[in-house]
């Protein structure tokens, strides 16, 4: 990814982990961007309880939708995205009445 600052100089980003906390909890996705069939969702939190991930494609098309069991602190995810196309792509995270949204880039 290339980024560019306010005064026009350019670099490259190799690695990009997106975070996102709220309170008691949070949620990355690493690596980010994937480039392999799998990525972690990290997702830290103070309730137990179901959480509910859903992807969509840039065009809102939900293309998974995974049910996982959260516990206390800190939980690792295992995502398989082996089917996706290379892009962009939305994550909606949910415990409860905690949503919390993300992006990630998938290539090959």
């Amino acid at each position: 990814m290339t980024q560019v600052d306010f005064d026009g100089t350019k670099s490259v980003v190799e690695n990009i982990v997106a975070i996102e906390f709220e309170g008691d909890y949070g949620v990355s996705i690493q690596p980010n961007p994937v480039s392999g069939e799998n990525f972690q969702l990290i997702y830290n939190t103070s309730l137990a309880g179901d959480l509910e991930v859903d992807i969509y494609s840039v065009d809102g098309r939900l293309m998974q939708h995974l049910d996982f069991r959260a516990i206390k602190n800190s939980n690792r995810f295992d995502v398989n995205v082996s089917s996706l196309s290379n892009g962009v792509y939305f994550v909606k995270v949910r415990q409860q009445n905690r949503i919390q949204d993300l992006r990630f880039v998938k290539t090959k």
